[in-house]
């Protein structure tokens, strides 16, 4: 049945228009009681809800047809629907989970439906055609959030005749389109001034030489390289040359836990007796025994290092003091006290925050999205103290 003859066959049913004419209120207002959205009075959607079934109102009937003539004007039929494109380390990691809450979270407020897509690496490898599954193809959502730095999904949606003009918004990164050379809108933390907070925290606790936990990229991890810009402001402050006093360690899997976020290539860390003889974090200390703090490249890696340290005969903070990043993970004491010194990243409220950026994107795809960066904070607790004496 073409558009045409559809929406001929419900010319004679009661209209959303005729249900708004009913109650003598807006078509937007009445739209609004359908998908249970905000901003409507609940005595109101009661009253638009109940003039809807008298008059014989049904929404169902006008979606196929409105949906192909949008079509055909190169627009789509709402469908209250967001993706969310996450690492599948959001079952095993809290920094991810944290994020999710808060984009469940406004995502029930406002009545829309979320669909969850986990990004795996694998995808760049297919075809582009062939990296979506088929609720996306069809173009069944209204946007998109992009909580990963795996953008084989996002390529595929850029090129996709239907949902390459859909809204998107990027949490915690940075992605340049290669064609347009524009940058996707995003929430992002102020990581710099988090990590200027931590190195001046151990600065004036007596500590002059750092190392920093990095991953094999890390020279192409824009929230890390950021870091080390406030890093670098701190020890320049102080009268430190970043070059002397900073230490890199690159992580390749030893101070990881999670599976999905260590690469196969390297084994699971051992941390029995044997394991730690030959643990390349303690022969990397050996070798720079003038370290006195670490910087971790996030709390789970913080709580690795303790855990090496620690087993290793370190005395922490005594001997060597750790700092974390992002108070997504706790380290328990005996008394169940979280003792990690950390910067707190608001991970929940970006999660609600790019998603209440991005609704308004859609209800209005000309206002101009700009980038949103929330405040950290330096949580002192348990795993810092005075510098060693030599």
């Amino acid at each position: 049945m073409t558009s045409e003859e559809q929406l001929s066959a419900t010319a004679k049913l009661p209209t959303l228009a005729d249900v708004a004419r009913h109650c003598n209120v807006s078509i937007a207002t009445a739209s609004r009681a359908f998908r249970n959205a905000d901003r409507i009075a609940p005595e109101t959607r009661e009253r638009i809800l109940a003039a809807a079934a008298e008059i014989g109102y049904d929404a169902e009937v006008y979606a196929p047809a409105r949906k192909m003539r949008l079509g055909s004007q190169g627009r789509h039929l709402a469908s209250y629907a967001i993706a969310l494109i996450i690492s599948p380390a959001i079952t095993t990691v809290n920094y991810y989970a944290l994020l999710f809450r808060g984009v469940a979270q406004e995502i029930e407020e406002h009545g829309y439906t979320l669909i969850i897509k986990m990004s795996t690496g694998d995808l760049a490898a297919l075809p582009v055609e062939e990296r979506l599954p088929p609720i996306l193809a069809r173009g069944d959502v209204d946007g998109f959030l992009i909580a990963t730095g795996d953008f084989g999904l996002y390529e595929a949606i850029m090129r996709h005749p239907l949902l390459k003009q859909r809204p998107r918004m990027l949490l915690l990164g940075r992605y340049i389109d290669p064609t347009s050379g524009r940058i996707m809108p995003g929430i992002k933390a102020d990581e710099q001034h988090g990590a200027y907070l931590a190195v001046r925290h151990l600065l004036e606790l007596g500590h002059r030489h750092l190392v920093r936990i990095c991953h094999p990229y890390y020279e192409l991890n824009w929230n890390l390289q950021n870091r080390y810009l406030g890093i670098v402001m701190a020890l320049t402050e102080y009268g430190l040359n970043p070059e002397t006093h900073l230490h890199t360690y690159v992580d390749n899997g030893e101070l990881i836990v999670s599976p999905e976020l260590r690469s196969p290539c390297y084994p699971p860390p051992r941390l029995d007796e044997e394991g730690l003889k030959t643990h390349p974090f303690l022969g990397f200390l050996h070798e720079h025994p003038q370290i006195t703090g670490v910087l971790a490249t996030n709390d789970a890696n913080a709580i690795q290092s303790w855990r090496v340290l620690t087993r290793a005969g370190y005395r922490v903070p005594e001997e060597i003091s750790i700092v974390g990043f992002d108070d997504a993970d706790p380290l328990l004491n005996d008394a169940q006290d979280n003792i990690l010194t950390t910067v707190r990243i608001p991970l929940v409220e970006i999660g609600r925050e790019s998603v209440r950026q991005l609704i308004h994107q859609i209800n209005d795809p000309q206002q101009e999205i700009n980038d949103t960066v929330f405040s950290t904070e330096l949580i002192i607790r348990g795993t810092t103290g005075p510098a060693r004496q030599a």
